[in-house]
């Protein structure tokens, strides 16, 4: 067993984590806290290990650092790690003199083993034998590798975990602060005495920290061990109780570099909980909904820190584990920006309070966000794998922190267009009348699909006069298409809507088409006074988006356009499900690349943002084929038969040159142009087709025996054919890619041959029933045969017969001619009326 140092030479001193040091000639300038009370130490005597925030003689410390220091191709995250890749560290110390090691409040495992190593060198010059072990033990605790093993879960690093816990209990939790810090570090290091001599005991080949009687029976631990073996009864409790513990799911970028997503088992605490190694519990619990353990934690737990202020603060730990290669992304970030919004809201008209709380005249780092010297911490030096509270507490409540976490992996929304169509149909005769019953009618004006000339001209000509009758009079009722536009003022949201304070009604038009299809069109987006100061996410678009189209907010949208539509001859009751024509910009840092693809699916085809797909199967990456049309990575159209769909993934432009930034500007205001214009004329197009073919057909199979209905039916279907049905309606490329799309979405083309079919069978059955009519007529003209057979004399004979014969006999012949002359003459009317229809 090798000689542990005096503990006499040594004293220790326990600061705050987020202690600063400054370093000024020969002396350190320590500032504790929040009040910036200064304390003065001899650079000679001092050392100051995982606390400080610098890396220097005789400062050892890595959490300001943006990434684990890289030490021979290895990364270190100790102070441990750190202390013996660079020993030259503790150079100025004079080991003659009494030596001040200052480690932060509440040490750790860190602490320990840092303290063991930097006091050993100190006094020997050298590190211990077999110091390696013990560093690669506390990289890897540091790093949140070492977990929990249910057969053996008395290990040093579960001890150091309790060692805290078992003072409080023995002082029945009335022990002092520094009293309590000063037991610990005995405890600690007693620990790391004791693993060393082990080590040393063992042969050669089986040396390692994890070596099964690591601890004998007879180890110094006992009360340590018997809480660890009552901490894990504690921890199913915490689970089993749904108010304490939530088991939920998360999203989380894969790594920071690919920024591919997965979805990970998540355990939310909503209070701080009764057992010690919650994190290491959960990380182990097999039976998590994945069955890999949870890899994300939400811990509250206890601030160690008091303030001047007497404000009540909390401490949250969030954490993953680093074997699943997560991270936590820039959620520390984002907590730390709400809780500079609260600050504000707390110390109002305060300034003075508020630059002293949390020491605002320094930056704890470089980073433009951070204002202070007490900043959330966002995980830099553990590869982003854990975030803890500033040290002074946050003046956020649990739930705050809960809700800002559960959704920082969810797309946030920049902006929100929507124009949702709602099919309605009547009879094409009537078309006439009810655009009569638009014009001069108060509560329309006379509108146009689209107002700007080039745009029209995008066209081929033959659509130009179909929708815009450019080659005729544009006051006739006899054009193609109409548009009308409500009068009635809406600016103030939906009336009696759960959306009322979120969306706003911009504009309504009334579209109709000779051939008996027609659409209101509501035109909605954010409204203003929700939008400024609300951040709405993509999953409560999803639900806006499924509500306005077929939820109540349907029936509230056509109860809301009653009294302009009463006054006219169109019937709203024959008004279907809406139709998105869908518009959202995202903020592109908040969407992750992995998710991009889901989204647009989820988007384009209105599901909830928790329905279960399978996005990388062969059948879907077929459906995403044909659904999809990715302009490029900021910009990618969704075509389904809920409608169509354009998002954009919103970067910024803010970092770029003056040069590209106004290219990428230019090129973002021409594709939502085209989308808000021409694109949505080209949707409608093939709607209008859609919806026409579908009630040819509803009324081919209404009207199929009857012969009139189906001549005028026949009439309209042929001019509609002949003016409405297109295969070519621009020369630009990516129109004609969105019209292909759109028909091979909506099966125009599949539609157009099924009526087609359905006029041939209904004229099969009407041929039919005319070579029935006509044997008819041969029963009955076969009679007269008969008799001119029979008689053996010729039809005019016959005739002149009549005047000859007895009374009797020509009265049974005058009967027969008369049937025969009456029965002729009908069926003969018949087939020429057939013959013109």
């Amino acid at each position: 067993m090798q000689n542990m140092i005096k503990t006499s030479t040594f004293q220790y001193r326990f600061i705050g984590k987020g202690a600063t040091v400054e370093v000024e000639e020969d002396q350190f300038i320590i500032r504790y806290g929040h009040n910036g009370k200064e304390q003065r130490f001899s650079l000679d005597s001092t050392v100051i290990l995982d606390v400080g925030n610098k890396l220097t003689y005789g400062i050892v410390d890595h959490h300001h650092l943006k990434s684990p220091i890289n030490v021979n191709g290895k990364e270190v995250c100790s102070a441990t790690g750190i202390l013996s890749a660079y020993p030259s560290l503790l150079s100025k110390i004079d080991r003659s003199k009494p030596i001040t090691i200052f480690v932060h409040a509440f040490p750790d495992f860190d602490c320990y083993a840092s303290v063991y190593l930097a006091s050993f060198y100190i006094q020997h010059g050298h590190f211990p034998q077999d110091y390696e072990l013990l560093v690669d033990y506390a990289e890897k605790i540091d790093a949140g590798e070492q977990g929990v093993d249910f057969n053996q879960i008395c290990t040093p690093y579960t001890i150091s975990l309790v060692i805290g816990d078992v003072i409080d209990n023995q002082f029945d939790n009335s022990i002092s602060f520094a009293r309590k810090n000063e037991l610990m570090m005995e405890k600690g290091l007693l620990l790391v005495e004791y693993m060393m001599s082990k080590l040393n005991s063992f042969q050669e080949s089986e040396k390692c920290v994890d070596h099964p009687i690591i601890l004998d029976a007879n180890h110094p631990f006992q009360d340590e061990q018997n809480l660890l073996n009552k901490d894990y009864e504690k921890y199913e409790a915490d689970i089993e109780d749904e108010t304490i513990c939530e088991k939920r799911s998360m999203y989380l970028l894969n790594d920071n570099r690919s920024q591919k997503v997965v979805e990970v088992d998540a355990l939310f605490w909503n209070q701080t909980p009764k057992c010690s190694l919650h994190k290491l519990w959960a990380r182990a619990d097999t039976r998590s909904p994945s069955k890999t353990g949870y890899v994300f934690t939400f811990i509250p737990g206890i601030v160690e820190m008091d303030n001047n202020f007497k404000l009540e603060t909390n401490r949250v730990t969030i954490s993953v584990n680093p074997h699943f290669n997560v991270t936590l992304g820039e959620l520390g970030k984002i907590l730390e920006f709400a809780e500079q919004k609260r600050e504000k809201e707390v110390f109002k008209n305060e300034d003075d309070s508020l630059k002293q709380w949390r020491d605002q005249g320094r930056q704890r780092w470089k980073d433009e966000w951070c204002i202070n010297y007490d900043p959330w911490y966002d995980g830099r030096s553990h590869d982003y794998t854990i975030i803890d509270s500033p040290n002074i507490g946050s003046l956020l409540q649990i739930d705050e922190i809960k809700d800002i976490t559960l959704n920082f992996s969810k797309p946030k929304v920049k902006n929100y267009y929507n124009k949702v169509l709602f099919p309605i149909t009547f009879e094409a005769d009537k078309y006439k009348e009810i655009v009569a019953s638009f014009e001069d009618n108060h509560h329309f004006l006379s509108g146009k699909l689209l107002e700007n000339e080039t745009d029209i001209k995008y066209f081929r000509p033959y659509i130009q006069d179909y929708l815009f009758n450019i080659d005729g009079d544009t006051e006739t009722t006899e054009s193609y298409c109409k548009v009308y536009t409500i009068k009635l003022k809406i600016n103030a949201g939906m009336k009696d809507s759960t959306l009322e304070n979120i969306v706003k009604i911009n504009k309504v038009d009334v579209i109709l088409f000779k051939y008996g299809i027609g659409f209101l069109a509501v035109e909605v987006g954010l409204n203003p006074s929700f939008s400024q100061v609300n951040t709405l996410l993509f999953e409560e678009i999803l639900d806006i988006n499924k509500r306005l189209s077929s939820g109540i907010e349907r029936k509230e949208f056509l109860a809301f356009f009653n009294e302009p539509l009463n006054s006219t001859k169109l019937d709203l009751k024959n008004c279907e499900k809406g139709l998105m024509f869908t518009h959202l910009t995202l903020d592109g840092h908040t969407v992750f690349e992995g998710l991009k693809k889901e989204m647009v699916y989820k988007f384009t085809n209105l599901m909830d943002w928790g329905h279960p797909i399978e996005i990388e199967k062969d059948y879907m990456q077929e459906n995403i084929k044909k659904m999809f049309l990715e302009i490029d990575d900021d910009y990618v159209f969704g075509f389904s038969k809920e409608g169509a769909a354009f998002l954009e993934f919103d970067q910024g432009v803010s970092n770029l040159i003056a040069e590209k930034r106004d290219k990428k500007v230019e090129k973002r205001d021409l594709i939502q142009h085209q989308f808000y214009n021409t694109d949505f004329v080209i949707f409608l197009l093939v709607v209008q087709q859609r919806y026409s073919l579908m009630e040819f057909s509803k009324q081919l199979s209404r009207y199929g025996t009857q012969k009139h209905k189906i001549s005028q039916l026949r009439e309209v279907m042929l001019e509609f054919i002949t003016h409405g049905w297109f295969s070519q309606i621009t020369n630009d490329e990516t129109g004609m890619q969105k019209f292909k799309k759109w028909n091979l979405i909506f099966e125009t083309e599949q539609l157009h041959n099924e009526v087609i079919d359905q006029v041939s069978t209904i004229d099969e059955f009407h041929r039919g029933n005319n070579s029935k009519k006509i044997e008819l007529m041969s029963a009955v003209f076969f009679p007269v045969v008969l008799v001119n057979l029979f008689a053996g004399i010729g039809y005019f004979d016959f005739v002149g017969s009549l005047l000859t014969v007895s009374d009797g006999t020509r009265i049974v012949l005058w009967i027969i001619l008369t049937l025969m002359i009456v029965g002729g003459g009908f069926w003969v009317s018949k087939f020429i009326k057939y013959g013109k229809s």
